[in-house]
């Protein structure tokens, strides 16, 4: 007699971050598919990540591994999947303490269409969920990315030059930011980033 045991692999989404920078969107029209008689419609894309690469430091790299999590960037968004059970936890527990740390670094014309300082030797924009910013997802101090959140390098830490970091914690926050509730269900929190356009 043979014993059969199937295996559910499944993953949830983490979180997600959406970065928005008016510089960076493009408006099109689109042709209604589902009624070709309808008049067509916009449909707006943002390539705000042409210039910007936004990767895991290395501890995070290891978190991620160990823990079987996938990132995604496309569009203007970033998208963490973690396995999970079927309860919606993570397979693999994520610590109270877990901090994922997402380095920004920017190409030259990101500066030049985007109001903002030039960072990394002295300084960095530093975002966080443990800002507490109210509501919205917001990671930034304010409505829009401004001096509030530079923080001095010696400060912040970063693996390397960059021109900001994201960290987002498990702990030290509200219940509406944290990775996953108190009970340690996956959130699928949606973040946000705004970006003044210059």
């Amino acid at each position: 007699m043979k014993l059969i045991e199937t295996v559910h692999i499944g993953y949830a989404k983490l979180f997600s971050l959406a970065i928005e920078h008016e510089g960076y969107e493009v408006t099109a029209e689109q042709p209604d598919n589902d009624d070709p008689g309808d008049d067509p419609q916009a449909v707006t894309q943002s390539h705000v990540l042409d210039s910007l690469d936004i990767e895991p430091d290395k501890t995070t790299m290891e978190l991620l591994l160990n823990h079987t999590i996938a990132v995604k960037t496309g569009n203007n968004s970033v998208q963490c999947f973690i396995r999970c059970t079927e309860d919606n936890k993570p397979y693999i527990g994520l610590a109270d303490s877990a901090r994922l740390r997402f380095l920004i670094k920017a190409a030259s014309d990101f500066f030049s269409k985007t109001n903002v300082q030039v960072t990394g030797s002295e300084q960095v924009y530093l975002f966080s969920n443990r800002d507490n910013n109210g509501s919205n997802g917001l990671l930034s101090k304010n409505e829009t990315v401004s001096d509030d959140d530079l923080k001095g390098t010696a400060e912040a830490v970063p693996d390397e030059k960059c021109f900001g970091i994201i960290d987002l914690y498990n702990s030290g926050t509200t219940d509406d930011y944290r990775l996953l509730d108190s009970s340690g269900v996956i959130n699928s929190r949606q973040y946000r980033l705004k970006f003044e356009e210059k």
